[in-house]
């Protein structure tokens, strides 16, 4: 009976020390991290079917191109995300309010 109890508890430390060591790895390692930075410049060519562009940033001399593929997805105006059409500016609209139509129940015919 004392082995029995013995082992349960050398098992249950070395769990507890297991876990105890994973935590400590997953919190001592560096995370990935992205941080979006915004640019402006001056768009100086856009390609006939609007799926291209070529822009000046400004503080820099030579052209930078981008290429849209046709499953970008974008977000429009209202804020609703568009996957599958291009977009009538680029990438993100500026906002607009969400207009509001009042709901209007029809009158029941009496008979």
């Amino acid at each position: 009976m004392t082995t029995r109890n013995r082992n349960r508890m050398t098992l249950g430390a070395a769990a507890i020390l297991l876990a105890a060591a994973g935590f400590w790895a997953g919190k001592s390692l560096t995370t990935a991290t992205l941080t979006p930075t915004a640019q402006t410049g001056t768009v100086a060519l856009v390609g006939i079917n609007g799926d291209e562009f070529a822009i000046r940033l400004d503080g820099q001399r030579q052209l930078t191109s981008y290429g849209l593929g046709s499953n970008t997805t974008w977000r429009d105006a209202y804020g609703i995300w568009q996957d599958g059409t291009r977009p009538g500016c680029w990438i993100e609209c500026p906002s607009r309010p969400v207009p509001r139509y009042p709901i209007v129940t029809p009158p029941t015919p009496s008979g």
